[in-house]
């Protein structure tokens, strides 16, 4: 993801039907391009979507971005 300034994040994924699978709150990343690797080891076979929420310290929002579904298999 790429930061046009410092942003507190949080990550959820969730799984086909909506039920959440993997939070994280209060990241904090600076101005800049960020890679986030999840370990998915364990998950059952099916499909996921990524959800990122970021906010400013002060206060603008960054939009939710949705990655497109990921499937394991």
């Amino acid at each position: 993801m790429s930061l046009g300034e410092s942003m507190r994040v949080v990550v959820r994924v969730t799984d086909a039907l909506g039920r959440v699978v993997y939070a994280r709150e209060g990241l904090q990343y600076g101005t800049g391009t960020h890679k986030l690797e999840l370990n998915m080891e364990g998950w059952p076979a099916g499909s996921y979507q990524v959800q990122v929420l970021g906010e400013t310290a002060e206060g603008g929002r960054l939009e939710k971005v949705r990655i497109p579904v990921i499937q394991l298999r």
